[in-house]
């Protein structure tokens, strides 16, 4: 499943509170069920620091590094959502520190 502006309801509910639990500011709308320009813009924010193409769509991918579980799972119907292990946020911050490190022995 992908969540997409114009999207309504509980599953964009759970996208934008996953969103604001990972430090991405909803600052004008917040967890509205309403998928909008703010949301857009958080999920491709979200995107772009997790090395993903920044499309503005969310789809599981993106649903994996929030913590939210399986979007069609009986589990996510009843609203939980995960957190990241420290294992998996070590992890995420080792493989940027790693990508930063290349990319500045490319630039010289």
């Amino acid at each position: 499943m992908t969540l997409r502006k114009g999207d309504k309801g509980q599953e964009v509910m759970l996208l934008q509170a996953a969103l604001q639990d990972g430090g991405f500011r909803l600052p004008q709308y917040g967890v509205d069920g309403i998928f909008g320009n703010e949301t857009e813009s958080a999920v491709k924010q979200a995107q772009d620091l997790f090395l993903m193409e920044p499309t503005g769509i969310a789809d599981q991918k993106l649903f994996n590094v929030l913590g939210i579980e399986n979007i069609t799972s009986p589990t996510f119907r009843n609203n939980k959502i995960s957190k990241p292990s420290m294992k998996q946020w070590v992890m995420a911050g080792i493989l940027v520190g790693a990508l930063a490190f290349a990319a500045q022995k490319m630039r010289g």
